[in-house]
């Protein structure tokens, strides 16, 4: 349904349901809902952080795209949420199953005790892309693997030899919302949680941020924090900040203008946004890579990811019009 409210009919048989847990998770599934012409679906959020944020995020969202958040869980102790799962979802019969992301132990957990004609997992940042890559040094989350239904389908931005069945998102929905507006030679910035992740340190996270700022001293700076960032830490840069209750994507769509330069860190906003733009070469799009990142996590497989999608390497020697 365009732009509308999709509600709960819970006395019909074989009904639709989904679970998420971010705001990114929420516009896939959007996605999803569009492409399936899906009339009827019961929505849930499941809160995996204590984020207010991210909670504002969820509810913002949902209401721009015409969804309604049926059912909010709050992660509270490990064996209540799995007991309370299992009261209100046990042998539940739907057509579809639709879960935010591969790697979480509640999804799996509901998708083994909800009965489904069809299950679908979406997005959640570039995790799809991680199933099956280096599953030694991901073993905290690998466990999920297998845990899955064999008959399940990804609905995914990515194209992966690792997953047997797939169907392509194309942000049609979300494209539509891009229209063509006029350029604007400024620069916008997305933040990205990595001192709060504790992937480096807060001054070296500073220390990026002045470089580009450096390099463009003659242009001007909007920062985009992200929804789990402490924007405080950067209190003592000067900077624009545009405090967004949307993600980059809706934000672009809302936004009046398309800026010249858009620079991130490992963010997955970056390959949409070139997919949302169609390659539009007016807009240029730039990765900071940082090589003094703890190697806890495969970040090298995300720097290759987006250069796959053409995603240029921000460089402090070159010159940018």
């Amino acid at each position: 349904m365009e732009n509308g409210i999709l509600k709960t009919h819970m006395h019909k048989k074989n009904n639709s349901i989904a679970f998420i847990s971010s705001p990114f998770q929420l516009l896939c599934l959007k996605e999803f809902i569009e492409e399936k012409k899906i009339k009827t679906i019961t929505i849930n959020f499941i809160q995996v952080n204590k984020s207010e944020e991210n909670v504002k995020q969820i509810n913002l969202t949902a209401k721009f795209l015409g969804l309604e958040i049926i059912k909010n869980f709050y992660i509270k102790k490990f064996k209540l949420n799995y007991i309370n799962y299992l009261l209100m979802f046990f042998l539940k019969k739907v057509n579809f199953l639709v879960v935010g992301s591969h790697f979480n132990s509640h999804f799996v957990f509901l998708s083994r005790i909800i009965r489904f004609k069809n299950l679908f997992i979406l997005d959640d940042g570039i995790a799809t892309i991680m199933i099956g890559e280096n599953q030694k040094k991901l073993i905290a989350r690998s466990f999920t693997y297998n845990l899955y239904p064999k008959n399940r389908i990804y609905f995914t931005l990515f194209k992966s030899n690792n997953l047997k069945n797939y169907i392509i998102n194309n942000f049609t929905y979300t494209k539509n919302l891009i229209y063509k507006k006029k350029y604007k030679n400024v620069v916008i910035i997305l933040g990205g949680p990595l001192a709060e992740g504790n992937f480096v340190s807060h001054k070296e996270y500073e220390s990026f941020i002045l470089n580009i700022k450096n390099k463009f001293s003659n242009k001007t700076l909007h920062y985009l924090p992200h929804r789990l960032e402490n924007i405080n830490k950067l209190s003592k840069l000067n900077l624009e900040i545009d405090q967004s209750n949307f993600g980059f994507e809706i934000y672009l769509a809302l936004n009046e203008f398309l800026p010249k330069i858009i620079i991130g860190f490992y963010s997955t906003a970056l390959i949409t946004t070139k997919i949302l733009l169609k390659n539009d070469k007016n807009v240029r799009i730039f990765n900071y890579e940082i090589e003094s990142l703890n190697q806890n996590y495969d970040w090298h497989l995300q720097s290759l990811l987006l250069e796959k999608y053409d995603i240029e390497k921000f460089n402090t020697t070159l010159e940018y019009n």
